[in-house]
């Protein structure tokens, strides 16, 4: 019997990088070329494959260096490990970007910065809304009870007719 343990394939499902990405990536190194299925899955394995290695270095650092949770510094000194530090200066820049672009989403205000308008012109025109739906619903309130007056009237008139 193997050693080796060996994975129910829903395990291998939630373990795979998605395929459109590894795809969406060939296609960006090589527009002028197609791959095959089974190609792209041989580039999926690989890509699921290089992630479980490194993960697994960069958690050998971490506990090495007692801590418990793996960070982009462990990361970085897995690669050195394997043999891919030539590429750091491009990683670096890469964590850098999701830095940003986390930073930028934990303020939650990219979607009203992409608008264009600031913040003073939204607030005004909010609270303008806000003032004549108020304004709606005070001429509603008027109404009904106009309504209501008229409706007691009319039947104050009908009761004295029918009761002189």
């Amino acid at each position: 019997m193997s050693s080796r343990r060996t994975k129910s394939s829903k395990e291998d499902d939630f373990s795979v990088i998605p395929r459109a990405a590894v795809v969406r990536m060939i296609s960006e190194v090589q527009p002028d070329v197609r791959c095959s299925k089974e190609t792209e899955d041989f580039f999926v394995a690989c890509c699921t494959r290089f992630v479980q290695h490194m993960t697994t270095e960069a958690l050998n650092i971490c506990w090495f260096n007692k801590n418990r949770k793996i960070m982009s510094y462990h990361a970085l000194a897995a690669l050195e490990r394997v043999g891919f530090g030539e590429f750091r200066k491009d990683i670096m820049a890469a964590v850098r970007n999701c830095k940003l672009t986390a930073a930028r989403l934990r303020r939650k205000g990219s979607r009203l910065e992409n608008l264009g308008v600031p913040l003073e012109v939204l607030q005004r025109q909010q609270q303008d809304l806000i003032d004549q739906a108020r304004r709606h619903e005070e001429e509603l309130a008027q109404h009904e009870s106009a309504e209501m007056m008229e409706e007691e009237g009319t039947l104050e008139v009908r009761v004295k007719q029918e009761f002189p």
